[in-house]
């Protein structure tokens, strides 16, 4: 899904299991944003590439999104299929009755699923002109709403309640941890290297 605010030249970029609902829950409900222009395109076939075959102009437009660490993302995408369901399509081949084995399904393919999902919206090298963090989320979305001059009330996008948020909290093996950072190196050097958000996810790790 990718949103256009039409009053102030910006296109948001939502990136599955990254808070993007909530990010159009505060710009639809606290902001006077207008969204005239919204694409559902489903799965990954909703990135900046696509609107560009589609001859959409993003000439002058601010882009911005929002990314969150890998090992959080395969965290908050396993908790998600388990209370959803799975599907047949992307890394659902690859879907386990604990967070544990998935993790050990997912290094054993010894691929960056997702810093290619990553980059595949916002791009390499870097067309975007704003990447935040889902860690950060309120206060980088907050920061972005300053940089377009939209008027929102800063304890209501503090307080907006979060959207389709998981409520299982699963952990596993550091060694597992360790050895997905190592697959997906692209990534995580880019926007997580020496960041407030490098390690936290060794929350995530069984005692």
């Amino acid at each position: 899904m990718s949103l256009h605010l039409i009053d102030h030249n910006a296109i948001f970029f939502h990136i599955p299991r990254l808070g993007g609902r909530w990010v159009g829950g505060v710009l639809k409900h606290l902001t006077d944003a207008k969204i005239i222009v919204q694409h559902k395109l489903g799965g990954n076939k909703n990135g900046y590439r696509e609107l560009l075959e589609r001859n959409f102009s993003i000439e002058n437009q601010f882009l911005f999104t929002f990314v969150r660490h890998p090992v959080a993302w395969y965290r908050s995408y396993w908790s998600c299929r388990v209370e959803k369901g799975w599907r047949t399509d992307w890394i659902d081949i690859y879907k386990a009755d604990t967070f544990e084995k998935f993790m050990e399904n997912m290094v054993n393919t010894n691929h960056p699923y997702i810093s290619e999902m990553f980059f595949h919206y916002i791009g390499k090298p870097k067309v975007m002109n704003f990447v935040g963090y889902n860690e950060n989320m309120a206060i980088d979305l907050m920061h972005v709403l300053d940089v377009l001059n939209i008027n929102f009330k800063r304890h209501k996008v503090l307080t907006f309640p979060k959207y389709n948020a998981s409520k299982l909290k699963p952990k596993c093996s550091k060694e597992l941890i360790d050895k997905i950072i190592n697959i997906e190196h692209d990534i995580i050097t880019e926007y997580y290297e020496n960041t407030p958000f490098e390690k936290y996810i060794y929350e995530f790790a069984k005692e």
